[in-house]
């Protein structure tokens, strides 16, 4: 009998979610983001995966790490007040 394991790991998740918070917050710069969402994925040896209704995605272009979230809008404001303090990130078809 084979066990089964859960990728990424729900400490995996919780930490890629922070990454994606902490990135639109502006308190970690974008190619830092990228690195370390990478160094997860690569973790697990897959290019891409699925979580909280989105997928990312990983690609390099001359050996720098790209994130692609797949399944979201992202804005530099707030799509219900307009603020800009932060970047938001909404899944796509949410109505608003």
């Amino acid at each position: 009998m084979c066990k089964i394991f859960e990728y990424p790991t729900k400490e995996d998740k919780i930490y890629i979610h922070s990454l994606i918070q902490y990135f639109a917050k502006g308190q970690i710069s974008r190619q830092t983001y990228m690195d370390l969402v990478a160094n997860v994925l690569e973790k697990y040896n897959v290019k891409k995966i699925h979580m909280n209704g989105y997928r990312i995605k990983l690609e390099k272009y001359e050996g720098i790490n790209i994130i692609i979230l797949e399944g979201n809008e992202i804005y530099d404001y707030c799509p219900s007040c307009r603020s800009t303090l932060y970047r938001y990130m909404i899944p796509s078809g949410t109505k608003l």
